[in-house]
């Protein structure tokens, strides 16, 4: 599968390490948030970099399912450095309910994030839905984050709202209380008005995610160029073969 990144213009990468490009500064703390494949996402750039020699350090803000592997949950700051030196990959949280996981702490985090050459957030939750708007609480950014990749999953165009957008209450209002079916303009508007207006103080990169043929590329194109966004991204979940 192909990832095009418009930077200027449009070229088609092969990693999202390549997309991200100059992004990727020695130990950038990156949050990613909005829905449609974001722990996809972060998974894939996280071995993408275990290739390439590279620590990389999850964390979530909010909750995340329990990982099958690399996860430390222990919140012991010697068990997270021994594993990322042994794996090169660390999900570090503590156990909540419902087989998820939560953030460990703000020390434990300052204590960590140092010792990884990239340092990944899942800063939002979504349902597993593909498209949301936020509410005032969310997303739950770190305030050392250097940027912000917003994915919204385009699985959900030409979709009934109520099954397929998080928070659907929310983004009516921003729709129009007569919205029932999402068009790529409407996961356009709320992914501009819920994600990159209110985050515009940090670097945010729109992901448009899903894109999984030739038609849903040409639309994700079509959708980072309406939001006006350089750099953006346009992949088919996160999943490169």
């Amino acid at each position: 599968m192909i990832i095009f990144v418009k930077r200027g213009q449009w070229a088609a990468k092969q990693t999202i390490s390549e997309a991200l490009g100059p992004e990727l500064i020695p130990n950038a703390r990156i949050a990613v948030c909005g829905s449609g494949g974001k722990t996809s996402i972060i998974m894939r750039l996280a071995e993408e970099q275990k290739m390439f020699g590279k620590k990389t350090l999850i964390f979530t803000t909010t909750r995340m399912y329990k990982p099958a592997k690399y996860g430390v949950l222990t919140g012991r700051a010697d068990e997270i450095k021994n594993a990322l030196t042994k794996n090169n990959i660390v999900i570090a949280g503590i156990e909540a309910t419902d087989g998820k996981i939560a953030w460990p702490g703000d020390a434990l985090y300052r204590l960590c994030a140092p010792w990884a050459d990239l340092v990944l957030i899942e800063a939002d939750g979504s349902k597993k839905l593909p498209v949301k708007f936020p509410n005032n609480a969310e997303p739950v950014i770190p305030p050392d984050t250097d940027i912000i990749l917003a994915v919204t999953g385009l699985s959900a165009a030409g979709k009934p709202g109520t099954l397929f957008c998080h928070r659907w209450e929310l983004a009516k209002k921003v729709l129009g209380d007569q919205k029932e079916t999402l068009r790529s303009e409407d996961i356009c508007l709320l992914l501009s008005e819920g994600y990159l207006k209110p985050l515009r103080n940090k670097k945010v990169i729109p992901v448009i995610n899903q894109a999984d043929n030739e038609d849903l590329q040409k639309t994700g194109k079509e959708m980072i160029d309406r939001l006006g966004a350089d750099p953006g991204v346009v992949m088919s979940n996160g999943v490169i073969s």
